[in-house]
């Protein structure tokens, strides 16, 4: 499938010999697994990066350096929402009882791995997501330009053609909005 892509790219763009799409595609693909040492992930992200340059609106000029680019853009963007998870569904509990430890007993696999813990990361995920959908527009839009996009108050404020002071509103309460409702249980009662 990346071959067909390339070679459509390569029409499009300024490719010396449109011939050799292998020697461009094994260059991505080393480049991608050397960015997340996994090897599905490496393809999947050299596809990705392919289908973004057959989406560009111009011919690329240099196209092993653009989709080097995009596949780096690709890999920083999994890295990011990677770590947003690690740091929403930290997990408080220990991987191993209390008894366990003092017996010298460890638990089978990692708390991560257990039904219950991925069931209720999966429940978080969606109150999370029932949170953001149930913002108000602006809210919500500068509260992702500042959590996801890390943008700074004031470009926010530019962006958005509003103060700084409506900026730090939108984003406190928007976290208020999103702590309540991972507080909030799924039949409606609180969590302490």
């Amino acid at each position: 499938m990346r071959t067909i892509l390339f070679h459509i790219i390569a029409a499009r763009s300024n490719v010396a010999d449109p011939s050799v799409p292998s020697r461009y595609d094994q260059d991505l693909l080393i480049f991608c697994r050397r960015l997340v040492k996994d090897k599905e992930t490496a393809a999947e992200i050299a596809q990705e990066s392919y289908a973004r340059a057959l989406a560009a609106p111009q011919p690329i000029e240099k196209l092993g350096a653009f989709l080097r680019g995009v596949a780096r853009n690709i890999a920083n963007d999994l890295w990011r929402r990677e770590q947003l998870t690690r740091s929403i569904f930290a997990d408080p509990h220990k991987a191993c009882s209390e008894e366990g430890e003092a017996a010298g007993r460890e638990a089978a696999a990692p708390a991560h791995w257990q039904p219950e813990e991925r069931a209720e990361a999966r429940q978080r995920l969606a109150r999370l997501r029932q949170a953001l959908d149930s913002m108000p527009e602006r809210q919500r839009e500068a509260f992702l330009l500042y959590k996801f996009e890390e943008l700074p108050h004031t470009e926010i404020a530019a962006r958005m053609g509003i103060s700084v002071r409506m900026v730090e509103k939108h984003v406190r309460l928007g976290l208020l909005h999103c702590k309540r409702s991972l507080q909030d249980a799924p039949d409606g009662s609180r969590r302490p």
